[in-house]
């Protein structure tokens, strides 16, 4: 069945990059920024016909990244609801049944064996017939697999609710050890506050979880990451990034996560529409700063050569 445009990811991509185009306004023929009104139009147009999963991805990702939800939601005892687990059901079986390409062996062996023309015939049809069969399956596994990965999506809400009990007991965490201050494991277990040390030793590991239940929110729950953004901010990890932002510091991920939430930061596990509305304000006030900046220099430049 010949795809249609839409189903095209080449043609998608295109559109995703004139999408973007329109939003910085760069577009063709246009010599300046559409405003802010024709900005979201664009957007909106674009998610509207890009729903799912992000259009960058080509259709032989498809399968790993099922398989790699699949093992990242078991390992955390994620209840599917029924029509994604019909559809990941139809995707493997579909994907069990992929025959193997045949081997020319057949072909050449038949060759030096002397055989007559209907014999090679008949081994290279088997050959190409083989081919295209084996191609046929591998193409529907990985629209199977496409379907799969859009009936996740279409639940996400529901994915989302079970990940962010996770997440928040992993916040939870966070936050009990990032008010010790520092206190040493060793300090800990000296002074007899046997749970607090459990929390020091298991840190890093909640930390690593937190940052994976917001990987697999990004890949699958959201449709495409930079949605995530408006104009540059994200608040998908901290709900108060324009307090928190200059507190995030040290080597590593631990490190730069405990200084956040000791300077007052707030880990959050948002749905994309939660994380679009904490940092619309913060991207209305940098847009703003940056426009009365503008007038000033204009102001400015104005005076001095007047």
């Amino acid at each position: 069945m010949t795809e249609t445009p839409e189903d095209d990811p080449l043609e998608r991509q295109r559109e995703a990059i004139a999408a973007l185009r329109r939003w910085r306004g760069v577009a063709t023929r246009r010599t300046t920024p559409p405003s802010r009104e024709e900005a979201a139009a664009a957007m909106r147009d674009y998610r509207a016909r890009n729903k799912g999963m992000p259009t960058k991805m080509a259709a032989s990702d498809y399968p790993y990244l099922v398989r790699d939800f699949i093992k990242a939601t078991e390992a955390r005892s994620i209840d599917f609801p029924t029509e994604v687990t019909e559809a990941i059901a139809s995707w493997q079986r579909v994907t069990a049944g992929i025959p193997e390409v045949p081997k020319r062996k057949a072909l050449t062996d038949a060759i030096i064996d002397g055989a007559d023309d209907g014999t090679l015939a008949s081994t290279l049809l088997a050959h190409l017939g083989g081919s295209i069969l084996a191609d046929a399956w591998r193409l529907a596994a990985g629209k199977a697999a496409r379907v799969a990965l859009d009936c996740i999506y279409e639940h996400r809400a529901i994915f989302h609710g079970q990940l962010g009990v996770l997440a928040d007991d992993a916040i939870a965490h966070i936050n009990r050890v990032a008010g010790l201050h520092g206190r040493s494991l060793n300090t800990l277990v000296r002074e007899g506050r046997h749970d607090e040390a459990r929390d020091v030793a298991d840190i890093e590991l909640q930390i690593k979880e937190f940052l994976t239940l917001i990987d697999i929110r990004n890949g699958y729950l959201v449709g495409d990451a930079h949605q995530l953004r408006v104009d540059g901010v994200d608040a998908s990890m901290w709900k108060n990034i324009a307090d928190v932002s200059n507190h995030i510091h040290g080597d590593t991920q631990t490190e730069q996560i405990l200084a956040g939430v000791r300077g007052g930061g707030i880990l959050w596990y948002p749905t994309l529409e939660e994380a679009r509305a904490a940092a619309q304000p913060v991207a209305d006030a940098i847009a703003a700063e940056e426009a009365a900046r503008r007038a000033e220099q204009f102001g400015i430049g104005s005076v001095a050569a007047w």
